[in-house]
């Protein structure tokens, strides 16, 4: 008897291919984001501290063509750090633990008062869920980038569940509006070595040797809005998502 298993196939072999790589726009009707995308953290839970998670959802950007746009609106605690993240399911187990790429075209980011919203893409992101409420760190395993919305500097971080440690950083004004950037992680034996690419120039590279490197996950996009003053109403923009396999 013949056993059809291409579905669970993510690896090659016999029956269908696996994907390895996805691309989305976001340029389609507003709404849900739909099935292509996991969220990976939600930070609300009424019960002990009464926040607001980050939403996802597409629709009209500064540029008043679509984008997937991440926000926290309304008056939530202050001094509390809302993270968010994004994983495309299409390659989440092809890609999981291989050297890998995400690119995403930075729209817009605003920034409310003293609070500050930030994010960018992810490599080797890992669905871990919550970890820990009011904690920046909760729940993110992966390397990330953060752009601020305040002066646009950014930062290469990597988190180890309740660990976050910055590996690099860029200065004031690296990234404008419309600027794509990407990040890679190309796993070799004893380290990964990280890219940062805007607008398909190096930037910054990381050299990952030590123990707490990442090797497993897949790519995708993290935030985080950090809620200094009670205000709310942070917002940043994406579109054009490219990731799988280096």
């Amino acid at each position: 008897m013949t056993v059809e298993v291409s579905p669970l196939n993510v690896l090659g072999g016999a029956g269908s291919p696996p994907v390895t790589h996805f691309e989305d726009t976001f340029n389609r009707a507003g709404g849900q984001l739909g099935g292509n995308w996991i969220q990976t953290i939600s930070a609300s839970t009424p019960t002990i501290n009464p926040i607001d998670a980050a939403t996802f959802s597409i629709g009209t950007a500064a540029d008043l063509a679509q984008a997937m746009i991440c926000s926290v609106v309304g008056t939530i605690n202050p001094g509390m750090t809302y993270p968010s993240g994004l994983l495309a399911a299409p390659i989440y187990m092809s890609n999981f633990g291989r050297s890998q790429f995400s690119e995403w075209q930075m729209v817009r980011m605003d920034r409310v008062g003293a609070n500050d919203a930030f994010g960018g893409p992810s490599v080797l992101l890992k669905n871990d869920g919550q970890q820990a409420i009011g904690n920046e760190k909760q729940g993110l395993n992966g390397y990330y980038i953060l752009v601020f919305a305040s002066d646009k500097s950014y930062q290469l971080n990597r988190g180890n569940g309740f660990v976050a440690t910055n590996l690099t950083s860029g200065a004031a004004a690296t990234f404008a509006a419309n600027d794509i950037i990407r990040l890679e992680a190309r796993i070799n034996p004893g380290d990964v070595t990280l890219k940062v690419i805007k607008n398909g120039a190096t930037i910054n590279t990381f050299v990952d040797n030590t123990v707490g490197r990442m090797l497993l996950g897949s790519p995708g996009w993290y935030g985080q809005q950090f809620d200094n003053t009670g205000g709310g109403s942070m917002t940043c923009q994406w579109r054009n998502f490219r990731g799988g396999l280096l």
